[in-house]
């Protein structure tokens, strides 16, 4: 059975500081639920059917799931997942694979923004460069052209052929090769850990440097890692 899954992100909510010490409790703002109020009413517009809402535990975002739900005549049920934070944004696959070891077995996807952005700006400055014949050195040692700068560049001509590559813009092919970068370097995590399917990745593929760490999150201390094979090994 397929199932449909709509991602929304939570409506503008009060600004972090010392009127909300504990982030999860900070709330929507009145213009917040009232722009959410018409993100409702364009969902219902175009036919969007909610079955259930799922919504983190933290205020802005319950709060949220209720607007939206509020909107529909039959309301449909708001059901609140466990609250899954990982400090800092997500940039590279060793990152990605951390935080579905983390969050496994429940953690299936991993949401990006800032990251994918910054490449697809990248990409596109790039292109203007090349246009305008004034590639800095940094750019240049690679070549003067997108297909020789662009390491995803002469794959997707062979897939693509020439004339629909060329309309491609390089915006596009710095995003894709950043997600193909991203694609590999998780494979290779991956091959190394032996877990060839993400439903495999578990807490066990991590360790804590610290012992504090280890007596905070559960996971095994770094030094500890292997001691039930060493205590087998030596029969101890």
């Amino acid at each position: 059975m397929s199932v449909l899954l709509y991602l929304v992100r939570h409506g503008v909510a009060e600004e972090p500081g010392e009127a909300w010490p504990d982030d999860s409790k900070r709330p929507l703002t009145a213009k917040g639920k009232a722009r959410l109020r018409e993100v409702a009413q364009g969902l219902l517009a175009l036919d969007v059917q909610m079955d259930e809402v799922l919504s983190s535990p933290f205020v802005r975002a319950r709060q949220t799931a209720e607007v939206l739900a509020s909107a529909y005549a039959d309301v449909p049920p708001i059901t609140l997942l466990p609250a899954l934070a990982v400090g800092g944004g997500f940039v590279f696959e060793d990152q990605i694979f951390k935080g579905l070891a983390m969050g496994a077995p429940y953690v299936k996807l991993v949401g990006m923004a800032r990251a994918p952005i910054a490449a697809a700006m990248v990409g596109k400055t790039i292109g203007l460069a090349i246009g305008q014949n004034e590639l800095p050195v940094y750019v240049q040692r690679f070549g003067d052209t997108k297909d020789e700068i662009f390491v995803t560049a002469s794959a997707l001509r062979k897939e693509l052929g020439d004339k629909e590559f060329e309309t491609v813009p390089t915006g596009a092919l710095g995003l894709y090769t950043f997600y193909e970068r991203l694609a590999q370097g998780l494979r290779q995590l991956m091959a190394g850990a032996r877990k060839f399917s993400l439903e495999h990745i578990s807490r066990d593929d991590l360790a804590s440097l610290t012992p504090e760490a280890s007596q905070m999150t559960g996971i095994t201390y770094l030094m500890d890692v292997d001691q039930g094979a060493v205590e087998r090994i030596f029969g101890n």
